[in-house]
């Protein structure tokens, strides 16, 4: 399987005071369903709830960092791209520019020869 679970815990009364229990809790529960699955976000709080999410050790699942190491990654590619098409015009300028300077020149010689 490729579902996620979603683990919620409701406070009640004094219980708000205190969310740690509820957040061991969460973790004694990620402890025991480890072989099937890894903690995808971390207990947190939400209000009166406390709340994690669980996902499948099946399949390579891709959390937050792993996204944002890709998204990196591609960037860090995307950029390497346009700094070398940049390079490669520069190059072609500036081998017009030394090809217009040597037809110039070259004019010039055959202005002054004659």
């Amino acid at each position: 399987g490729g579902d996620k679970v979603k683990v919620t815990i409701m406070l009640r009364g004094r219980e708000q005071s205190r969310p740690i229990g509820g957040v061991e809790l969460l973790r004694r529960l990620a402890g025991e369903v480890e072989e099937y699955g890894t903690i995808e976000f971390a207990p947190k709080q939400e209000g009166r709830n406390i709340i994690m999410t669980l996902a499948p050790k099946g399949k390579k699942v891709h959390t937050q960092s792993e996204q944002r190491r890709r998204g990196n990654q591609s960037r860090a590619e995307r950029q390497a791209r346009q700094a070398a098409r940049l390079a490669a015009k520069q190059e072609a300028q500036a081998k017009a520019a030394a090809e217009a300077k040597a037809a110039v020149s070259a004019d010039k010689k055959t202005s002054e020869s004659k």
